[in-house]
This record gives structure tokens, sequence and C-alpha cells, in this order.
């Protein structure tokens, strides 16, 4: 027993360090239409229900490389003169090697008329997160600890709590969001607390002539004793029905991104990442992709819509 105490012990020794070092958090190439799951601020936006989906396929050709699948859904709630609620709900599973997690959270955000031209919210996200190891999947030295072991899975479930403001007009938009901000851990061990995950984020709509126009759009995020990243996303959109351009992540790689538009409620996006890092000698690509679907027409005209964020 006091031998498998201790083989159990360097297991969870292993995991403590997964969480630690690797991302807690999603991190979404097109971050700009998965807005909502970095920040629940902006819940509700749209003037009609929406719902979103996205597939990430991480470092293809690496075994047990990072995979995650969400899907949220939205909508726009007692609307007044100057305000409005928004009401919606993500989920999302992610899966790496022996270690996977999935996260259920409810969003809740107020939208009011900050200024002239200028709207503001507010919002909170409460859910759970749930993290799993297959040992079955753990490659041990000695096979008489893997037998030990044996055919098990273990999971720990940790509340989770997100919040975040969203200042918006019909160019530009600028949010902050903290996710993770319970700060929870697992009771009995160390090096297991969720970190606070700060995102600070931009974006721009720039009309160059009645067909096109040009979007950049920016993310500063920053971790506790991590170095801070910088994402980028540059799109050139056609009559609003087309867009393409280019994505970057310091220290990472780039993207290319294209965006189809059909029937003004349907979207489909897709993101290819090509990996500049270390990694590029196991796998150069990351693929990205993301549909979304509204119950009504968004034309970018109507009242308190950025064209920016849309």
């Amino acid at each position: 027993m006091r031998k498998l105490c201790k083989i159990l012990m360097v297991v969870m020794g292993v995991s403590q360090a997964w969480w630690v070092g690797s991302q807690q958090t999603t991190q979404f190439t097109n971050f700009v239409f998965n807005y909502q799951m970095i920040n629940p601020a902006a819940t509700g936006y749209t003037t009609c229900t929406e719902f979103k989906s996205t597939h990430r396929s991480q470092w293809a050709g690496i075994e047990g490389a990072p995979t995650n699948t969400s899907a949220m859904i939205h909508a726009r709630m007692r609307p007044h003169k100057n305000s409005f609620q928004g009401l919606g709900a993500h989920i999302e599973t992610d899966a790496a090697g022996a270690f996977g997690v999935t996260s259920f959270t409810m969003n809740y955000a107020y939208h009011t008329r900050f200024t002239k031209g200028y709207n503001l919210a507010a919002g909170i996200g409460v859910g759970f997160t749930q993290y799993r190891i297959d040992f079955t999947k753990l490659n041990f030295r000695n096979p008489l600890e893997e037998n030990a072991i044996g055919n098990s899975v273990s999971d720990y479930v940790l509340p989770n709590i997100n919040m975040g403001f969203w200042l918006y007009r019909g160019d530009r938009f600028y949010g902050l969001a903290i996710r993770s901000a319970g700060n929870s851990k697992i009771d009995g061990t160390t090096a297991t607390r969720l970190q606070r995950h700060y995102a600070l984020t931009y974006g721009k709509y720039i009309k160059i002539n009645k067909e096109i126009a040009f979007k950049p759009s920016f993310m500063f995020r920053w971790v506790k004793s991590t170095r801070p990243a910088i994402d980028a996303q540059l799109l050139l959109s056609y009559k609003k029905a087309f867009s393409f351009g280019i994505a970057a992540r310091n220290g990472h790689g780039f993207s290319a991104l294209v965006k189809l538009e059909l029937l003004n409620q349907i979207t489909i996006w897709y993101a290819y990442d090509v990996t500049l890092n270390k990694l590029r000698y196991g796998s150069y690509s990351t693929h990205e992709i993301s549909i979304g679907l509204r119950t009504c027409s968004v034309l970018g005209k109507e009242n308190g819509l950025c064209a920016a964020y849309d």
C-alpha cells in the first residue's frame, strides 16, 4: 500500500505540473468570434439568439496533442431604451494525452448607455470545471507500478468564476476579462491552484470604401508567473459577407483566417496556424473551425451594434 501511495503521489505531481505549466484556459486563434467564451460581458450583444461552436485541433501530428470543442448560446433579454440584459451558457471540453477538462458556465451581462455613442457592459460567468486523469494512458518504467494503478480514472471538480467589462460603440470596442477569478485549488495538494487569467482586448472597424473595410484587433493576456502574450488579428472584409486576413501570437507563430457569411445568419470561420517555435520540429499546424447561427439577420446597421466585433 505504501508503494501504491508513492506511485499515486508521483502521478499527482505530473498532473500538477500539467495544470501549472500548460494553458489552464482555452486559447483561440479567432478570439474575436469566440469572445463570449473569454469575456462574459459580451453576452447578449446580438439582437437575437445566437449559437456558436468551435473545434480546435492543436499541433496536428503530435500524439496526444490538445484538442478543444466548445459550444455556446446567448440571447438579449429585457431591452429598454438605454439598457438591456444578456443571458447565455457555454460548454467546452479539452483533451491532451492522459488529461481531460470539461467545463460548463452560465453567463449574465448588463449593457447600458455609457456616454454618447458608447455602451458599457459588465458580465459574470459562474460554473464548474472537471479535470480528469486517465492513468491507463500514462507510461511507467516499471510494469509493476503500471499494474498497481490499474484501469483507473480520477477526476476533480472545481467551481469557476469569470468576469469582465466591455466598452463599445459602432466602430470600436475595448474589453477587460478575468477568467478563473475564484482562484480555486484542489484541497490537500500543492501547485494545483487555478491562476487568474487577465485579458485586455481592443478592436476597430476602419471603412476603406462602400464595400471594403479593415478590422484590426488585439488582445494582451497575462497570467501570474508567466510571460505576457499578445494576439493580433488583421482582417479585410468585403461587403460584410467575406473576410480574410492573418493573425499572430508572440512566441508561437502566425495564422491565416477566412470567414464566409451566408444569408446574414450563418457564419463559417476557418483558421490555420503555423507553428514557429520549437514545436515546429514535431508539428507545424493547428486547425480551428467555427460556425455561428443567428435566429435573425444581422446586417451591422442595428443601433448599438459594433462593426468591429461583428
